[in-house]
């Protein structure tokens, strides 16, 4: 865009999920006539809640924050194809900044976590060693795919499918 500019704009309302922030809601590209040459429009929604939500805001909204499509304009401002559409895994997230993790940050349903620190042997009189519980970060594979993406159909009909598998370590970290 030789002279010309890119604009990006946030939703009127802020985001249910993040205090005082905005979801993007469009990128516009303009030449350097100043003329839209595309328009981008980003469509979301919240994932285990919606923005109606009375807790929309709060630290108690339970909601994500998802792209559901986006649909591209062209110079006169028409739809140029059918918008991208995106489908997810399971759509109930965990509690945000939940300490049921994995090592690598997935969702692993261990409730009873209080903090992230794993369990930990220590070096105690030369050759005993003592253990200190702690976080189960173990791999929960039945549930660490909630909310990741799972399919995207192209504006030509095609599709992807997407099918992730968990993160392997040889020993325990």
């Amino acid at each position: 865009i030789c002279n010309g500019k890119i604009k990006f704009e946030g939703q009127a309302n802020n985001r249910c999920d993040l205090a005082n922030t905005k979801a993007l809601e469009k990128i516009t590209i303009y030449d350097a006539s100043n003329t839209i040459v595309k328009k981008i429009n980003f469509h979301t929604s919240y994932f285990g809640a919606s923005s109606s939500d009375s807790n929309c805001g709060q630290e108690s909204f339970t909601g994500r924050l998802r792209l559901d499509s986006l649909a591209i304009f062209g110079t006169s401002n028409t739809l140029q194809m059918p918008p991208y559409i995106f489908k997810y895994e399971r759509e109930i997230p965990p509690a945000r900044l939940s300490y049921a993790q994995d090592y690598w940050g997935f969702y692993n349903e261990a409730l009873a976590n209080t903090d992230l620190i794993p369990d930990y042997y220590y070096p105690y009189n030369n050759s005993e060693y003592r253990y200190l519980s702690g976080a189960n970060r173990k791999a929960n594979h039945e549930v660490m795919a909630i909310c990741q993406l799972k399919e995207i159909t192209y504006p030509t009909g095609g599709k992807t499918l997407f099918e992730f598998e968990g993160n392997k370590a040889r020993s325990t970290v």
